[in-house]
Parts: C-alpha cells; sequence; structure tokens
C-alpha cells in the first residue's frame, strides 16, 4: 500500500478515507491527508513526516488546528 499520497489515491480497500469537514487539518505540527478510523479513544489520522514517512495522529494529541 503506498501511503505517500492522499485519500484520493488509495484507491477502494486501502483502509482510509478523505477528512470530513470537522476533522482538523493539522496535529502537533503534522499536516493530516486522511481519516485511518475511529475508536473509542477518538479519531486517528494518516500523516508524513518531512521526510515522507508515514505517521499515525490523532486530534487527541496537542496542537490540535482546524
Amino acid at each position: 500500500m503506498d501511503l505517500r499520497g492522499d485519500a484520493a489515491q488509495a484507491g477502494p480497500g486501502a483502509g482510509f478515507a478523505p477528512l470530513q469537514g470537522d476533522d482538523p487539518v493539522e496535529v502537533a505540527g503534522y499536516r493530516l491527508a486522511a481519516r485511518l478510523g475511529a475508536g473509542g479513544m477518538g479519531r486517528v489520522h494518516l500523516s508524513h513526516t518531512q521526510g515522507g514517512r508515514p505517521v499515525a495522529r490523532r486530534p487527541g494529541d496537542l496542537g490540535v488546528r482546524r
């Protein structure tokens, strides 16, 4: 699975969805690319480090920006 693109490039069954209107655009300095899932601890989003490495972030992390 290529995690470098956004959700629109992921293809069906990739395990993530486009960001929704109520999703933040940035968490703790990481620009969000897609929604990975949601559960008891809240939503989890896909982002990338400056070097391009995929990381999971959640709005409960410090520095949420809407």
